[in-house]
């Protein structure tokens, strides 16, 4: 009740200066509004760039942290059952005293670090999400948002299940220590890359102007 109280509230058209008028929009196939929405995509460069973020940014974290680190945990240094599910707590709601009645031995140094690294994480992905997400809201025409955001959201639903696929795969073939640092290495070459793909376009649109 209160959700559907607070949605009234909501201007829908708050950005109707940049809405863009679809000629015979409701003529178009679900197939022929899906190649729209497409083309859309292709030609902004903000978003193209936003997208593959979120991809690659799911398919590193699928690959090089949500299958190696419960194998880490349980597997390579063997710390009790109980602290890794403080650890994955750590990834949703960030650093908060969850430690009341654990008796504190050598296996604790390694979950507190453990803890912060997750909710170092967790945190980073909050961000990046939320401000892309925003952002492509905000950015997008009205009429061109949902099937936008459809495309985003089934481009990470394809990539996620697939890297934690290859990620058991690359487990059982090769030392762990391999599988995160390719992970680290895709982000990092993924940034590389959209830095110098940002600076040619903020430089071919200086010289348009």
């Amino acid at each position: 009740m209160i959700l559907g109280i607070t949605e009234s509230f909501i201007d829908f058209q708050y950005c109707k200066d940049n809405v863009i008028i679809e000629e015979n929009g409701d003529k178009l196939t679900f197939y022929e509004k899906i190649k729209e929405g497409y083309k859309y995509i292709l030609g902004k460069f903000d978003i193209v760039m936003i997208i593959a973020i979120f991809v690659i940014l799911n398919f590193a974290i699928g690959f090089s942290i949500q299958v190696p680190l419960p194998f880490i945990i349980n597997d390579v240094l063997k710390i009790n059952t109980r602290y890794f599910g403080i650890i994955q707590r750590m990834f949703a709601i960030g650093f908060i005293p969850v430690f009341p009645g654990i008796n504190f031995n050598n296996e604790i140094v390694l979950v507190i670090y453990y803890c912060f690294i997750t909710m170092i994480l967790g945190s980073s992905i909050s961000i990046i999400d939320i401000t892309a997400t925003t952002y492509l809201q905000k950015t997008i025409a009205d009429n061109f948002r949902s099937r936008v955001m459809s495309l985003q959201f089934s481009l990470v639903k394809i990539i996620l299940p697939l890297a934690l696929i290859l990620s058991g795969f690359a487990i059982d073939f090769m030392p762990i220590h391999v599988v995160l640092i390719f992970g680290s290495f895709l982000i990092f070459l993924s940034v590389i890359v959209w830095y110098k793909k940002y600076l040619n376009y903020v430089n071919l649109k200086m010289i348009n102007q």
